[in-house]
């Protein structure tokens, strides 16, 4: 919730209005432990009470995103997901149910590979790192089917 707070803080410091539907979105993606989708944000805006329309979730997620505090991420087939840009990070994705996990422990393994790709003379721009297979509920599902 800390970055939720420091984003709301930036963007009052940038003269932008708070408005309790953009507060409200930055505190649910802040307190998420994985990306969500435009549905799944709803849900859980409705959850507190929150007033609010799809295409006011679509147009304060671009706003956000044109801000560089709220990234898109898409994986595959399973749709658009967003997550405040709070650090670079990694996914595991589940390609039966689309449900997504955050891998934050991997950045320091990724930073020495880029030192090892620099020793050999290949200098690392940018990464995409996606872990994809059957989160624990979809794997007892296909044990069950076998």
């Amino acid at each position: 919730m800390s970055y939720a707070i420091a984003i709301i803080d930036q963007l009052r410091n940038k003269k932008f209005r708070i408005t309790r539907l953009r507060k409200a979105l930055i505190e649910e993606l802040g307190i998420s432990k994985k990306p969500l989708s435009v549905e799944e944000i709803i849900k859980h805006l409705r959850k507190r009470k929150v007033i609010v329309h799809k295409t006011s979730v679509y147009r304060q997620l671009i706003f956000l995103m044109e801000q560089d505090e709220v990234r898109k991420v898409t994986f595959g087939e399973k749709g658009d997901r967003f997550e405040l840009t709070v650090m670079h990070h990694h996914h595991a994705v589940c390609q039966k149910c689309g449900e997504v996990e955050d891998l934050l422990y991997l950045e320091s393994n990724i930073k020495q590979m880029e030192q090892t790709f620099l020793k050999k003379r290949f200098k690392v721009e940018r990464h995409l790192v996606e872990f994809l297979g059957l989160c624990k509920k979809c794997q007892k599902e296909k044990t069950k089917t076998i």
